[in-house]
């Protein structure tokens, strides 16, 4: 029992390893068939863009060839257009600098003038300071001299006084003589009246007397005491006025010293000063002769520079000019033999003309034919007048729609480039950054630097399965996979390579490392990337790629102006076709305004194209009718349908035929095989409209006649001159496809042509396609959501945009139908299709409301047109 258990558990385990190793070639065969399918799906996407890059290099090519033509005869004529404009320009340059240096001389001169009159005025001022100080000097020698003589005439008057105070000294000194004199014979009467007192009858006389002399005595004593008052008075002033005096001669001598010392130090300053001043008019004096000399060195100098510029500058004029007078003798030289050419085909015809009009019979037909003709050179010549006015104010209005267009089209790449840069910045930013991962991937140098090659090594044995391959690859991006994408191959880590000493899991480890260098943009702020075998194997970081921040990138607003410079360099020529189309269809549209129609090339000015193909046949004189006056309809009926026919009926109006006058006239025979018929044009016609008929209406049956109408299209002539503007027409297409943008067969180069050239002939045209998700967006210029509206319970967007030169409007319903990668090809492109042209059809009558209402709507192929039937018609 145990052995037939172990047995039993031997073939189980038999069985479990079989079904094991049948599961695991299970798993590899449907991994192989996995990666053969998706190899070959890669293998068929790659080879179908390879195909739609070759058809598009090719095409690129073509065009860029007829440009590179179109460059290259503008080049040529901008060159000799710029010579000669460098040639005037050099020469008012060396005129202008010639003037410049005379200029320069003249102010130099000016400034030595000035400061040779500064340094005169200077010395005048010296020489005035001069004077001032000899009137100063002569000024103190006379107060000096006053002083002095002053100071003799106080020194003789206190002489005076004092000779004259001794005089009154000695008299009263004699009067003082006198009085002691009295006094003694006034004491010996005393004496002798004190002796006779006793006499009785004389004494009360002689005591009366006596009283009355001692009285006198009393006063003359008070006299004398007064007296000697003053004369001790006399004696003290004396001795103030000899002190005074004393101070007075010190004072007098003291100011005598000063007033020499300051005399004899002015005359010391005046006569520095002069020194100095002459100094300074010396010196002044050199510096003038020497400015001259320079000045007049300079001036030589320059001037011969100035001779040899001015007879360069005139050598150089004249090889222009005579290279200029050359191509205008040979452009003069064509020109007379051209009307030389002229001359005899002119001469020519009017011989062939006088012949013609030898062979008329009748006088009055003569007659009626120059009367004709001068009508007809009167007429012309004013429509060219009138032709030549519109054609200006037209290229003139021409000028600033380009203008306009080219402004709108800066701030659409500016609204572009700033937008990129944001999204851009936004997008590198929002990832994780990292500059190793162990045992995966690590950046040599550390961080990395814009503008600088990096190096990185990657373990290939990292991700399992990669060892598998031969080769490994570096998938590149930056700013968030948005600039420069490209592929590099790696290769194996030398073992002697100095990296491998950085770290110990590169020298050492089991690793199995590989390594690239790459150059960083200088614009980059972040650096994407992932690994791959070469296979369908790749390392992205389990779906979040790698991401390494990038130092020293330009700023946003620097990266806004790269941006912007390369939009602008990358549709250089396309802008440059869009301006040209712009001044084309805006000329085209003014003069349909001012009553002209279409100016056509050379001799298809004045006659529409049609009229012109068919002159053998058909022709009207004048050849550009004008309004208010007549036209003949000429009609050889030997080379059309009418041939057999001896009757000639014109038949037709005015103004598309919405005139209020009609024609229906029978045509007179001439003798040269013509039928003619004169009209006389209304003032308010601006296209004469008519087929050619062998009866005037129906037959007795009711049956039309035989009819020329040109292949069902009519004939028009242009007049010029009326008072009446032909309508201009808003034209609506209604298409799912739109070359180049969603082209997939004929249908969209048949739309974006027939809209170019009805817009060229000045009309409105407006395209409705579907905003499919995959448009070619690189394609539409300044793409912008405008509005929204309901259709079917369903909101849709209103997106417009400009794709080669038409304005186009992007139906972008939510309910998803154009999300879905593609045009055709779902199965249910019926049910799509008609829900656009239903929407499309509800957007036109959202378009009459607001007064845009459409002439004309035009919905190409089996998409459009059951939806316009059955919304526009009802």
């Amino acid at each position: 029992l145990e052995a037939k258990a172990e047995e039993e558990a031997r073939i189980k385990a038999q069985l479990e390893a079989k079904a094991k190793a049948l599961e695991e070639a299970r798993i590899k065969a449907v991994e192989e068939a996995r990666i053969k399918a998706e190899a070959s799906k890669a293998k068929a996407k790659a080879e179908e863009e390879a195909r739609l890059a070759a058809l598009e290099e090719a095409r690129l090519k073509a065009e860029a060839e007829k440009a590179r033509a179109k460059v290259e005869e503008e080049a040529r004529l901008a060159a000799l257009e710029e010579a000669r404009i460098k040639a005037e320009a050099k020469a008012k340059a060396l005129e202008e600098e010639e003037r410049a240096r005379l200029k320069a001389i003249d102010e130099a001169a000016k400034a030595l003038e000035a400061e040779e009159a500064q340094l005169q005025a200077e010395a005048a001022a010296l020489a005035a300071e001069l004077e001032e100080a000899k009137a100063q000097k002569e000024e103190e020698e006379r107060r000096l001299a006053e002083a002095r003589a002053l100071e003799e005439a106080k020194q003789s008057a206190m002489e005076a006084e004092l000779e004259q105070m001794e005089f009154e000294l000695a008299r009263m000194e004699a009067e003082e003589a006198t009085l002691q004199a009295q006094t003694e014979a006034l004491a010996r009467e005393n004496a002798l009246l004190a002796e006779l007192a006793s006499a009785e009858d004389t004494a009360e006389k002689e005591a009366a007397l006596l009283e009355m002399q001692a009285e006198a005595m009393r006063a003359k004593n008070e006299q004398l005491l007064q007296l000697a008052e003053v004369m001790a008075a006399e004696e003290e002033a004396a001795k103030k006025r000899a002190e005074v005096e004393k101070e007075v001669a010190a004072a007098a001598e003291a100011a005598r010293a000063a007033a020499q010392a300051d005399a004899q130090r002015l005359a010391e300053e005046v006569a520095q000063a002069k020194r100095d001043a002459e100094a300074q008019a010396k010196q002044a004096e050199a510096d003038r002769i020497r400015a001259e000399e320079e000045a007049a060195t300079e001036a030589a100098r320059l001037r011969r520079e100035a001779e040899a510029a001015a007879q360069a500058a005139q050598e150089e004029a004249r090889a222009v000019a005579a290279a200029a007078a050359e191509a205008e003798d040979r452009e003069l030289q064509e020109l007379r033999e051209r009307m030389e050419q002229l001359e005899r085909e002119r001469q020519a015809l009017i011989s062939e003309q006088e012949q013609m009009i030898a062979m008329e019979k009748q006088a009055a037909m003569e007659s009626a034919v120059l009367d004709a003709v001068e009508s007809s050179e009167s007429a012309d010549f004013e429509a060219e007048q009138a032709a030549q006015a519109a054609q200006a104010a037209a290229e003139a209005a021409a000028e600033q729609a380009v203008e306009k267009l080219r402004m709108q089209r800066e701030e659409r790449y500016r609204k572009t480039a700033k937008a990129q840069a944001e999204a851009r910045r936004g997008a590198s930013l929002a990832n994780n950054s990292t500059t190793n991962m162990d045992n995966c991937m690590s950046w040599t140098g550390g961080g990395l630097n814009a503008g600088c090659t990096h190096q990185i090594v990657y373990n290939k044995k990292y991700m399992e399965g990669m060892e598998q391959y031969l080769e490994l690859i570096m998938h590149v991006g930056f700013d968030g996979w948005t600039n420069n994408n490209m592929e590099v191959p790696m290769y194996p880590l030398p073992k002697d390579d100095p990296v491998r000493r950085q770290s110990w899991e590169l020298e050492h480890g089991p690793g199995d490392w590989w390594t690239c260098t790459l150059d960083i943009p200088p614009t980059a702020v972040m650096c994407d990337f992932v690994f791959s075998g070469g296979g369908n194997l790749f390392d992205n970081n389990l779906g979040e790629d790698y991401h390494t921040q990038v130092s020293g990138g330009l700023s946003i607003n620097e990266l806004e102006e790269g941006i912007y410079h390369k939009l602008k360099e990358g549709k250089a020529e396309r802008d440059r076709e869009l301006d040209e189309q712009c001044y084309r269809s805006t000329v085209a549209r003014q003069l349909r305004m001012a009553g002209l129609g279409k100016k056509k090339d050379g001799a298809e000015e004045a006659l529409d194209g049609r009229l012109k193909r068919v002159a053998k046949f058909l022709r009207v004189e004048p050849s550009n009718p004008v309004a208010g006056q007549e036209v003949t309809v000429l009609y050889y009926p030997a080379h059309t349908p009418l041939k057999h026919d001896n009757q000639i009926y014109v038949c037709g109006g005015w103004n598309r035929c919405r005139h209020t006058e009609t024609v229906r006239l029978e045509m007179a025979k001439q003798d040269d095989g013509w039928y003619s018929l004169t009209l006389q044009v209304p003032p308010d016609a601006y296209m004469l409209d008519f087929d050619i008929m062998n009866r005037q209406g129906r037959d007795s049956n009711g049956r039309h006649g035989m009819v020329d109408n040109n292949y069902k299209k009519g004939y028009h002539v242009p007049i010029s001159g009326s008072t009446a503007t032909e309508k201009l027409l808003h034209v609506v297409n209604v298409a799912v496809e739109l070359a180049p943008v969603a082209k997939v067969g004929g249908m969209g180069d048949v739309v974006t042509a027939l809209s170019r050239a009805v817009q060229d002939e000045g009309h409105r045209v407006d395209v409705i396609v579907p905003k499919f998700d995959c448009l070619r967006y690189q394609y539409i210029d300044d793409l912008h959501r405008v509005e929204d509206f309901q259709h079917d319970n369903v909101t849709i967007g209103v997106w417009k945009g400009i794709v080669e030169g038409l304005e186009i409007t992007f139906l972008d319903p939510e309910n998803g139908m154009f999300e879905h990668g593609c045009i055709y090809g779902r199965g249910d492109d019926h049910i799509r299709f008609r829900f656009f042209a239903h929407a499309a059809a509800s957007f036109i009558r959202l378009m009459g409301a607001r007064r845009e209402q459409a002439d004309i709507v035009h919905a190409h192929d089996w998409q459009g047109a059951p939806g316009m039937w059955g919304d526009l018609l009802t």
